[in-house]
């Protein structure tokens, strides 16, 4: 168009969802801007995602307080992957 060629568009990296995991994974998405940090002189370390943040919103979401001991079980390993990424040196 216009003279451009554009190269043709990357695909989109997907991810399967494990069954059972869907809940979890939603409070992970919702938790996603709730870090603890540690902030040194030239990096940032992640410690993981806030747990009063994470309670509220299980509570926000509906999940049987039940329930909610298996979710966060689940929802530490999602957070478990996310930091080996996010503290990658």
């Amino acid at each position: 168009m216009f003279g451009v060629e554009l190269p043709p568009p990357e695909e989109v990296p997907t991810a399967e969802i494990w069954p059972g995991q869907e809940t979890a994974l939603a409070v992970f998405m919702h938790c996603c801007n709730q870090w603890r940090t540690v902030v040194g002189q030239v990096s940032v370390f992640y410690q993981g995602i806030d747990r009063i943040a994470v309670k509220a919103v299980m509570d926000m979401m509906g999940i049987p307080a039940e329930d909610q001991h298996e979710t966060l079980n689940k929802l530490r390993c999602i957070e478990a992957g996310a930091l080996e990424l996010l503290n990658k040196r």
